[in-house]
């Protein structure tokens, strides 16, 4: 009829009947959900569903089911984790100097075309303070260099060939922010680097190719979407100004953009360039700039840059407010940098208008980061720029309300809220039982007013995957479990209880987080800390079909089920990434 308004378009896709809990302010729960072109066009109750219900909208009856938006992963390096998923020797999870043997040389044997072998995931746990030696891999492939990544990203295992390509001897210096580990008596190189002295090693690798970068990455997308991740922040970018550890190469970028061209991301992805201090300040914000201008897609931008404000404990890099407790004459590492030209650069990429992205392990380079922080904001201005802290390992009380106030996001990694072998092994004789029993606080951070962002740090393991019975290690159900309980699978979760050694297997009951928050800290949270809480992180109107459905209701059955919980279906933008096969 003249005059009336046109009937609104009906939506493609309904979910009914569910649990559905949308993580919006007021935390609200709705039954049904129906999307049109990729967007939320209604929440609400079943019977506010038949306006949007035509003959080509498909219906799914939810029964019961829990609907969640899609999960953020907030650090994570999706890239390079990725690319180690086919071109390099998997050591994580092996808990023996003969298992690492085994995997290298298998994996030498099934790739005779490859002059370096690279691999990755050794843990400090499995060797004495000396750590590996060069010998053991010198038997296994005589011929080749061989280069192994520990789990933690932070020291290099490589043969006596690696040492020759890299030119590296006895009289070789420690570079600046860097550790050859010698022989006390000869003072040779042992066969580990840690931190920047990996570079002489790594620099004579060339980066992975754009197609290996591809291959990796449709394998991981297809993995993490089964876990019911949509979105995750890459914090270590290569790009073409390179360093003294990095190839000069954006390759992995280059790869997820073509990935996009072509229309195959089932993720959506943010990221952070990896900062090269040699490189200068000014030469790298004009360089990122440029590049960034590269990735501007819906589905894939960079728009940060990463620093290193220290190492990690169990190579007595990170930077400690007292000295470590095996070794009286050190605080650790501040990376590269005065207090004066660390606070300098970052003040000069806020300026930029880069989000600045931090890795700090300990309290005193959480520290240096605030004031860093609150010198940029006292220079330039203040402004929306939801600079970050990831890991957190070690924060003092104080600290942790400078981060409210100034805003600062935290990108914890609730995986590691336990007491595992690192703990006993590294943690307690590094730190101490009082600092080693003050860990990873997040609460404390939540009740300061930080708005804490859940993560992996992937390709790094967050305990023995066996422990996790089945559970993959980036599973958001393992970090919002373990975040709530704040002790490994398995264990008790009574703080009452003992574990080992007269201890409770919980670490730090007093930072267990609620079920809310922690669903909060792997949605919203993280579609704030990558300035995207307008368009996805909770069911809303008008915002992205970005969802997960779950089998269990998280809030209607124990703590201990929460790893028993499958994903039944992932969409991005309302396009199905992933759906549970019936047997």
């Amino acid at each position: 009829m003249k005059g009336e308004k046109p009937k609104e378009p009906t939506a493609d896709l309904i979910f009914k009947k569910g649990a559905v809990y949308t993580v919006d302010v007021a935390r609200s729960w709705a039954e049904a959900v129906a999307i049109r072109d990729g967007l939320i066009v209604y929440v609400g109750k079943n019977d506010g569903l038949s306006p949007y219900i035509d003959t080509h909208t498909r219906v799914i009856d939810l029964e019961g089911k829990m609907l969640l938006p899609g999960f953020f992963d907030a650090h994570c390096h999706a890239s390079i984790g990725a690319v180690m998923l086919t071109k390099t020797a998997h050591l994580v999870g092996l808990d023996s100097m003969k298992a690492y043997e085994k995997a290298v040389s298998e994996f030498a044997a099934a790739n005779p075309e490859l002059s370096v072998i690279q691999g990755n995931g050794w843990s400090n746990t499995v060797f004495g303070v000396e750590g590996p030696k060069k010998e053991a891999l010198d038997r296994i492939v005589p011929g080749r260099p061989v280069v192994l990544t520990s789990e933690d990203g932070h020291s290099l295992w490589a043969n006596s060939k690696a040492f020759e390509m890299a030119g590296i001897t006895k009289n070789t210096p420690d570079p600046q922010g860097g550790v050859l580990e010698r022989n006390s008596e000869t003072g040779e190189p042992t066969g580990v680097l840690k931190e920047s002295a990996m570079g002489l090693v790594t620099k004579r690798l060339p980066d992975f190719s754009v197609e290996d970068y591809r291959e990796g990455l449709t394998l991981f997308q297809e993995a993490v979407n089964a876990l019911g991740l949509t979105t995750v922040h890459d914090p270590l970018l290569h790009h073409k100004l390179g360093g003294m550890q990095y190839p000069a190469s954006d390759n992995g970028a280059q790869a997820i953009e073509e990935l996009r061209k072509e229309g195959r991301l089932t993720l959506r992805y943010r990221g952070s360039w990896i900062e090269i201090p040699e490189r200068g300040v000014a030469q790298q914000i004009a360089a990122f700039r440029e590049q960034s201008k590269k990735y501007t897609g819906d589905l894939f931008q960079v728009n940060a840059v990463k620093f290193f404000a220290d190492g990690v404990l169990e190579a007595g890099t990170a930077y400690l407010l007292e000295p470590y407790t095996n070794n009286a004459d050190s605080c650790g590492e501040q990376f590269s940098w005065g207090h004066k030209a660390y606070r300098e650069a970052v003040a000069a990429f806020d300026k930029a208008g880069f989000q600045v992205h931090v890795h700090a392990i300990g309290d005193a380079a959480t520290r240096m980061t605030l004031d860093a922080f609150e010198y940029a904001q006292r220079v330039n201005g203040k402004r929306d720029s939801r600079h970050s802290i990831t890991h957190l390992q070690l924060v003092a009380p104080e600290d942790m309300k400078r981060m409210g106030k100034l805003g600062v996001v935290g990108l914890p990694q609730p995986y590691w809220f336990m007491k595992d072998d690192y703990y006993w092994a590294l943690q307690l004789p590094y730190l101490g039982k009082e600092r080693a029993d003050k860990e990873y606080p997040m609460k404390s951070l939540m009740d300061a007013g930080v708005v804490m962002a859940a993560a992996s740090d992937f390709p790094v393991p967050s305990t023995d995957p066996s422990t996790h019975e089945g559970t993959p290690f980036m599973h958001p159900m393992a970090g919002i479990y373990t975040g709530m309980v704040r002790s490994a699978p398995g264990a008790t979760t009574d703080s009452s209880k003992v574990l080992k050694e007269g201890e409770s297997g919980v670490l730090w009951p007093e930072e267990r987080v609620g079920l809310d928050d922690m669903i909060a800290s792997f949605t919203i949270n993280g579609a704030y800390a990558n300035f995207l809480e307008k368009e996805t992180g909770s069911i809303e109107v008008g915002k992205k079909a970005d969802l997960v459905v779950l089998d269990n209701n998280l809030f209607e059955i124990p703590v201990e089920r929460i790893l028993e919980t499958k994903v039944v279906m992932t969409l991005l933008e309302g396009r199905v990434v992933y759906k549970q096969q019936v047997n």
